[in-house]
């Protein structure tokens, strides 16, 4: 996984100026830590999979949260195993701080190509029955 994030992160960062130096946390929570900051940060308190929060400073930084108990329940739903899943929400939430955004339907299509793209690359991609919104 971590060379799939690494990929990803050289491919759309390279040009940047603040790509080097930068660093990015995964933090791998429960559903009431996900939640809590659900409903801190983004004025919902249900329960998801991924939230990303990009942190200003001196060089690009930025936090990953995955909830591990909704990775696991998706990754049911989905028939593929929860290393596939914790993969793609992973890449998922690099993709967020790389700026990709999936509010809208022409944004979200072009971030799922991009997913598809690097899960393929390294033969991560498992076909899934349906995704959520994250």
């Amino acid at each position: 996984m971590l060379q799939m994030l690494q990929a990803a992160w050289q491919k759309y960062a390279a040009d940047s100026h603040s790509a080097a130096g930068a660093a990015v946390q995964l933090n791998f929570v429960n559903k009431e830590t996900i939640s809590r900051l659900h409903a801190e940060y983004f004025d919902d308190p249900k329960e998801t999979d991924v939230i990303t929060f990009p942190l200003p400073g001196p060089v690009w930084c930025g936090e990953i949260y995955i909830c591990i108990e909704v990775a696991t329940e998706q990754a049911l739903v989905h028939g593929i195993t929860i290393d596939e899943e914790l993969s793609r929400l992973a890449l998922h939430g690099i993709l967020h701080l790389l700026g990709f955004d999936d509010l809208q339907p022409k944004a979200r299509r072009r971030m799922r190509e991009r997913e598809r793209y690097f899960l393929k690359r390294f033969s991560l991609l498992t076909p899934i029955k349906r995704r959520r919104s994250s």
